[in-house]
């Protein structure tokens, strides 16, 4: 089964102890159309690198529209 979404890193903010970061969710045959966008909140660490919280928010990201999703099924 080819893929139909895929969430993409956008950037990012460093607010104190917090990276603030932006996440696309778009078409994998357009993925330069987002279908729309999820802001998530990371802890900062001064070891990380960029990569690092780019994984993180990708992950943060994936697990809200699960949850999501998960709740969207009940409700219907």
């Amino acid at each position: 089964m080819s893929k139909k979404y895929e969430l993409l890193f956008r950037g990012l903010e460093i607010t104190g102890d917090k990276v603030e970061a932006a996440v696309d969710v778009s078409d994998a045959k357009l993925p330069m159309y987002a279908g729309f966008r999820i802001n998530v909140s990371v802890d900062r660490n001064s070891e990380d690198c960029l990569r690092a919280y780019e994984k993180a928010a990708i992950e943060k990201a994936a697990s809200i529209i699960i949850d999501i999703a998960d709740e969207l099924k009940e409700a219907v």
